[in-house]
This record gives C-alpha cells, structure tokens and sequence, in this order.
C-alpha cells in the first residue's frame, strides 16, 4: 500500500510501477477517493442521468496559506519547489477522482506561477480532458481566509452536481445546492472513509478484489501534476 506520488519524480516512479508489475505484487495507493462516501453519491446521481450528458468539469482549489497551519512544521519540504505545493499535495486527490469517473487524462494547457523564489507554486491554472470531458483546473494559495476549501463541480445537459470541501456531495436543486441527509463535513468523515479505505487494503493483501487506486492510475496522475508544475518560470 504506497502514498502518493510514488516517487520523487516521473521518471523514478515509472521504475517503481514496472519494477512491482514485473514482479506481480498486489498495489493499491492512497487516494481515499477510492472510498469516498461523497463519490459514491456524485456517481449514482449520474448513472441515474440526474445531469443528463456530463458537459464539463470544473475544479477549484483555494488556501489561505501554504502550506495549511497543521502542516506547518513540514514547511520545509510542503514548501519546497522540488516536492512540495499545494497540486502535488491536494490537486493530486482532485485529478485522481477526476480519472476514476472520467477516464484517462490529458492535459492541454497549463501555467503555473512562482512568484517567490525557492518556494512552492501560489497559483495554477490548467485545462485538460478526462476521457472526452474537458477539464477545468485552478488554484491558489492567499485567495480564501479558510484553511483549505474547494470544488470539483461537473455541469451536464441537464443540470450540475459537485463535491465541496472534499466530503459533501451535492446537486443542484432549483438553483440551490442541496446535500444528502447523511452528509457530514470532513473533520467527520474522514475517519469513516479511513476505515472503509483500510477494509479495501485488508481486501487487497487476501488476494481480494478491491478500487483501491492502481498504481497506473497513481503514475498518470503523478505524470499531469509535473507537467503542470513544470509550466512555471
């Protein structure tokens, strides 16, 4: 069971995956995602066409600081332009649902500033495809007073559905946003969707079938996030 990114870079993360397939070892990493509550709900309402054809995807990532004030004593390497930021952190999460729903991703633009030297991005913007959906990224760092707060909204023919600050599934109802009854936010759900995670690790290590996140899935999305970073002067 590996965290993400797999490796330091691209390339050594590549080595990684083909070394482990060569030797046909069970994989999973940890995108929880995989055992989200909140997804499970976003996809049933589009496999019961409540948004008709998905159009687009849109995916908002704010901070009012980075890295966030309970990772501050990483700040050395949260920071750093080689490993840290806030794409490879939290963006990573957002692309990997992105991939899970909609296919293999493609990025087609991007730019990325790093307005201090030595210090990780402040903002991104990105334009991909995921399958045949286009995509939408953006982020920055000193654009909320919240900790941390996003969205990952997915417009179709018929009307939208999102994620919001990573546990809350929504749809849109006669213009408002309406969530489950059961929905909790984050500080709450998390260990739910922990243990659900780890049920699935328990699974894989039997020699079970699982959705964890597959190590392709990992290495693609690892791959993206570079070549957006990689945009920045």
């Amino acid at each position: 069971f590996c965290e993400k990114p797999l490796a330091t870079d691209v390339v050594e993360a590549t080595r990684v995956v083909s070394d482990l397939a060569a030797r046909g070892m069970r994989a999973g990493v940890n995108f929880p995602f995989a055992s989200s509550f909140a997804r499970d709900y976003l996809q049933q309402w589009m496999a019961d066409g409540a948004i008709g054809t998905p159009e687009r995807l849109d995916i908002t990532l704010a901070f009012a600081k980075w890295p966030r004030a309970w990772q501050m004593a990483a700040i050395g390497w949260l920071d750093g332009r080689a490993e840290g930021g806030f794409t490879r952190e939290v963006g990573s999460h957002f692309l990997f649902l992105t991939r899970r729903c909609f296919g293999p991703l493609t990025l087609l633009s991007a730019r990325c500033d790093y307005p201090e030297p030595g210090r990780s991005e402040r903002a991104i913007r990105a334009e991909l495809k995921a399958g045949a959906l286009p995509v939408t990224l953006s982020g920055g760092v000193g654009t909320t007073d919240r900790d941390d707060t996003n969205t990952w909204t997915v417009t179709g023919s018929k009307g939208r559905i999102r994620l919001r600050d990573w546990s809350i599934a929504e749809r849109e109802v006669d213009g408002q946003w309406q969530a489950p009854p059961d929905a909790l936010p984050n500080a709450e759900m998390r260990p739910l969707i922990l243990r659900r995670q780890l049920d699935k690790v328990a699974a894989m290590a039997r020699g079970e079938v699982h959705d964890l996140a597959s190590l392709g899935e990992a290495l693609e999305v690892q791959g993206v996030v570079e070549q957006i970073l990689a945009t920045g002067a």
